[in-house]
């Protein structure tokens, strides 16, 4: 009898088949999602990643919200290929973490993981069963739960897809899981290992203060700089470009009182440019034609464009410590954010979200690698010198604080030169 019950359950599409589909929250929630302990779901326009709405779980201490599924069965090959791919926007910033379990029959917890809730907006939680905790000796999987922390709140789902059973190889370990993937893995390659990076420091000390010469070499590169990228005037196709893709991402602020809604930014990978959905090209489009506008225009409308691209973008997961579910060959795409930020970059400093403004930029540009010299195995060199050492070059240059000018710029001089060696067989740049 029982079997016959869960077969009709399946067939009434009560439980989500084992051949996943995008699950976008649009219309009513899912009968497979339910809430044990206090809390509620519910379907939500506050906030959405596709579509025009998502899941809000509002949740009590210890509550959980189960997700019952056609049984799934694992084996140590296919666990490295399933997994689980979703958004989730967090509106504050915590210390703390939403716990995933995926259970056997006998509700035990076969596999699980701890997805961190340490910055606010939507960021992407991509992960196989392979790189997942637990003990995984059961591999026939029945539910799934996600486990609220000790506190009262809420987070808002979209773009689930469970099970995925291709994960992209190139899923980025970043700020939310920072154990996603193996950073050992070469196929990782370099854009999966921006958050790796950042947890180095500088061996080259700061200095107290800078000499008479050293802030006379600083000016000399800025307005070297300066000259290098500045143009006799405005370039009227950019910013054409930028107020009609501006006008598609219909960017506004969300009802909630904090974060945005509009047209959702994801990865190449996983856009679908049919829905209109955009990536980092499209930032690139927005945030360089009103720099150009704002900068030899006066354009004040650009100027408060420009930065509310760029807060859109930080919401949407173009931030420090995001990885966007996989980031490989995002340099192509984000040049000229950086040759524009220096264009902007005396308006950037003076404004309230400067300093989410410039770890992202720092972030993206993987400076953070150049703390330390670069690694006589490290590959792919063409790539890094190819699409981001002009935006490592201008992060450098884009701390306010002249002495960290300095450190950074030694940093990248020494990172540079360490990366010019002649390298062994295929690793590297050089041969």
């Amino acid at each position: 009898m029982k079997n016959s019950c869960f077969i009709v359950l399946f067939l009434l599409g009560i439980i989500p088949s084992a051949f996943a589909q995008l699950i976008g929250f649009e219309e009513e929630v899912p009968e497979a999602f339910t809430v044990s302990g206090k809390g509620e779901v519910k379907i939500s326009s506050l906030f959405y990643k596709e579509g025009e709405s998502s899941l809000e779980w509002d949740f009590q201490p210890g509550s959980t919200l189960d997700v019952q599924i056609a049984p799934l069965s694992l084996n140590t090959r296919n666990e490295k290929q399933f997994g689980i791919t979703l958004w989730i926007y967090n509106e504050k910033p915590q210390q703390d973490s939403i716990r995933f379990e995926f259970l056997n029959k006998e509700g035990e917890v076969s596999y699980w993981f701890s997805y961190r809730l340490q910055a606010a907006g939507w960021r992407a939680c991509w992960i196989s069963f392979e790189y997942m905790q637990g003990d995984k000796k059961d591999k026939k999987i029945v539910a799934y739960r996600l486990v609220a922390p000790q506190r009262k709140g809420r987070i808002f789902l979209d773009r689930l897809i469970f099970p995925e059973k291709k994960m992209n190889l190139r899923t980025t370990p970043d700020q939310q899981l920072p154990t996603n993937n193996g950073l050992s893995n070469r196929d990782l390659w370099h854009w999966c290992l921006v958050w790796k990076w950042e947890q180095q420091s500088y061996d080259i000390p700061l200095p107290s203060k800078l000499t008479s010469e050293q802030k006379k070499e600083l000016k000399t590169i800025e307005q070297r700089l300066t000259d290098f990228l500045e143009v006799k005037k405005a370039p009227q196709g950019p910013i054409n470009a930028a107020y009609k893709t501006f006008e598609k991402a219909a960017i506004s602020p969300s009802i909630a009182g904090t974060g945005f809604i509009g047209t959702p930014i994801v990865a190449p990978d996983e856009q679908d440019k049919k829905k209109g959905e955009m990536s980092w090209n499209d930032i690139e489009t927005m945030l360089s034609g009103f720099a150009y506008d704002a900068y030899y225009n006066q354009n004040e409308t650009s100027k408060k464009n420009y930065f509310t691209v760029f807060d859109y973008a930080i919401d949407q997961g173009f931030a420090y410590g995001s990885g966007m579910g996989t980031n490989h060959h995002y340099g192509y795409q984000v040049r000229k954010i950086y040759t524009t930020a220096w264009l902007m970059r005396d308006a950037i400093y003076k404004h309230p979200h400067r300093d989410a403004y410039l770890s992202t930029l720092r972030f993206w540009a993987a400076l953070q690698e150049t703390r330390q010299p670069c690694s006589p195995t490290r590959d792919e060199l063409l790539d890094s010198w190819h699409t981001l050492l002009m935006a490592k070059f201008i992060s450098a240059m884009m701390f306010p604080d002249a002495r960290e000018q300095a450190q950074a710029l030694s940093g990248l001089s020494r990172w540079l030169s360490s990366s010019l060696r002649y390298t062994p067989g295929t690793i590297g740049g050089i041969k």
